[in-house]
């Protein structure tokens, strides 16, 4: 049985996860640590769509293939407090408190693209499944009305395939084809990142 992970980005969270324990193969979500911008170099594997889902609101899908393990994937993607040393865009990444099934995580990151610029704040809902999918959600409202997703990760023969998803509502007025090519050009950016982290530590750990 298949997660329904739209149903839970449209606001049945509850459904999703009683769908997410019935997963037959591993199914990844990722806390949206995705700062909007990153600023690393792209990787010619990671591909990234963004569309327009109303007034501010946008949809952003991406994914990558990597040659590694799901507990490789798993310890990155779940390293919290240390983001800021492989995902440059973050200036801030901290646990503010430990939950039975997850985190609640501050973090912050600088947007930058042509003249418009801002410090985006997020402190975000994370619950966990270890080794088989995390979910997101901001609570504090501050830059975004919504903003939540997931990242999960499917078999691609002998490597994984890591999918991207997000949706976003901003409270800040910024013209919308800066904000759309930002979320394209950037988000790929920080794919990129996280793909680097899983192979710098697989070569590291032989």
């Amino acid at each position: 049985m298949i997660c329904n992970w739209r149903r839970w980005i449209d606001g049945s969270r509850g459904a999703a996860l009683r769908d997410l324990k019935n997963l037959k193969w591993i199914v990844l979500g990722f806390f949206c640590v995705a700062p909007l911008f990153g600023v690393g170099q792209p990787d010619a594997g990671v591909t990234m769509v963004v569309e327009s889902t109303g007034p501010r609101a946008d949809r952003v899908e991406g994914h990558f293939i990597v040659a590694a393990s799901s507990r490789n994937v798993w310890e990155v993607l779940t390293d919290y407090d240390h983001m800021t040393q492989f995902v440059p865009s973050l200036s801030q990444s901290k646990i503010i408190e430990h939950r039975p099934h997850g985190v609640l995580l501050r973090q912050k990151a600088r947007a930058h693209v042509w003249m418009f610029s801002r410090t985006l704040k997020v402190l975000l809902d994370v619950t966990e499944y270890p080794m088989s999918g995390i979910l997101f959600e901001d609570t504090a409202h501050q830059d975004f009305a919504v903003y939540k997703g997931t990242w999960k990760i499917t078999a691609a023969g002998k490597d994984l395939e890591v999918d991207y998803h997000l949706e976003t509502t901003r409270t800040f007025a910024a013209p919308d084809v800066l904000v759309r090519k930002a979320l394209r050009k950037n988000a790929k950016h920080l794919l990129s990142d996280v793909r680097a982290e899983i192979l710098r530590r697989m070569k590291s750990n032989g």
